[in-house]
């Protein structure tokens, strides 16, 4: 399955610019493995998307996975959802399934039932690379690897400070072990 993607741009309202370019270079384009779950669930986004473009007449099919499926000002069914909601669905909101309900008469109900929407914390796109970012940096895969994985270049010290962070991490966990071993021990 190829997916390509992008950060959205804040702060430029008008669709064309913010979704023109796609890629910065050539090293954007990334093939990164998913688990079953998550390719189960792009799937129906892509298949509720298609359902949507064959028998919405107002859906315009541009391409993406993560799609409107109301007008937004200016934004047309099937352009691409704002990075504001996507942390909007992220924190708890739905798949929109009630607006597909409502237009198409078709439950996509299934989307929702594969994804946990309890959650209270507030969390937004950026911090799923960061925490997979920390996790590699926790399993010992090398910077570079990480740094090619993420797109940064040789220069770029964001992946060290996170691998620094991770580190301190394990040392203050050491510590504790430490504290509880002589505990045990005396």
């Amino acid at each position: 399955m190829n997916i390509s993607g992008e950060r959205a741009v804040e702060g430029l309202r008008d669709e064309k610019e913010r979704y023109g370019a796609i890629l910065k270079t050539k090293e954007s384009v990334r093939t990164i493995p998913m688990s079953p779950k998550v390719e189960q669930i792009l799937l129906k986004y892509i298949e509720r998307n298609k359902f949507q473009a064959r028998f919405n007449p107002t859906y315009h099919d541009m391409g993406y996975i993560f799609t409107r499926v109301y007008i937004k000002g200016k934004n047309q069914q099937g352009s691409p959802l704002y990075h504001t909601e996507i942390s909007m669905f992220l924190r708890g909101g739905t798949s929109q399934s009630v607006k597909y309900n409502k237009k198409s008469g078709k439950s996509y109900k299934d989307i929702d039932d594969l994804v946990d929407f309890g959650r209270p914390v507030h969390i937004v796109p950026h911090m799923f690379r960061h925490s997979f970012v920390s996790v590699m940096a926790d399993k010992n895969v090398s910077l570079n690897v990480i740094r090619e994985f993420v797109g940064h270049s040789e220069d770029s010290r964001e992946i060290e400070k996170i691998y620094l962070h991770v580190m301190q991490k394990g040392k203050h966990k050491i510590e504790q072990v430490m504290i509880d071993l002589s505990k045990i021990i005396s």
